[in-house]
């Protein structure tokens, strides 16, 4: 039998192999909370930053191709592109690089994020800052942009364009544009300048006292 000792053995050196064995002591409740999972918030923001980061990403670069092919798009309507006001700008395509940096600047706060570590709340904060002076940006740009076309019409009323700048909708369109832009650009950066600047502000709130896994 395996529980046989072998002959001629000391019972003492028969008692010290007993010894050896280890045997766990009851956990604590202190060692229970250390085997809890760590906060969930960070899977949800981090998942939701990425999503969007990666649609604005996809929309800002599509805006930027229609801008690049505005004139081709007024040629296929059957207008002549010497008789159409200035639709795009250098600080617009300027500011459309920035805004693309900013949204992959956001994608990468999401994924840092995801692996808890503490320098995605600073990149956050860096984030929601910076999305406001760009959103406030846009706005101007926009509505600079409607003065020059507003000034075009005026000076060219005989246009084909200028036809079609007439009616109330074209009086209120760079109103409703600026409307969906703040719709479209605010929420978020302004949850993330809540959340990370004035609710999650330690390290704990994000890893739960838990060391990140490496």
């Amino acid at each position: 039998m395996a529980d046989e000792q072998p002959p001629n053995m000391d019972p003492s050196e028969s008692a010290r192999h007993d010894d050896d064995v280890f045997v766990a002591p009851p956990l604590s409740g202190d060692d229970l909370d250390d085997l809890a999972d760590p906060p969930g918030w960070p899977k949800v923001v981090g998942t939701i930053s990425i999503v969007l980061g990666a649609v604005s990403l996809t929309c800002g670069g599509c805006s930027l191709i229609m801008s690049a092919l505005q004139g081709y798009m007024f040629q296929m309507a059957g207008m002549d592109p010497t008789q159409i006001p200035p639709t795009t700008s250098t600080v617009q395509w300027v500011a459309g690089g920035i805004g693309i940096a900013w949204t992959i600047l956001l994608i990468i706060a999401g994924i840092m994020l995801l692996n808890r570590n503490q320098v995605s709340r600073m990149l956050f904060l860096v984030y929601a800052v910076g999305s406001f002076v760009l959103l406030l940006w846009s706005i101007k740009i926009q509505l600079d942009m409607a003065a020059v076309i507003a000034q075009w019409v005026q000076d060219n009323p005989d246009t084909d364009f200028a036809k079609t700048q007439q009616g109330p909708f074209a009086k209120i369109g760079p109103l409703i544009g600026v409307i969906f832009t703040i719709i479209l650009g605010g929420p978020w950066p302004l949850f993330c300048l809540i959340w990370f600047g004035f609710i999650k502000r330690e390290p704990d709130d994000m890893t739960g006292g838990l060391e990140p896994a490496a």
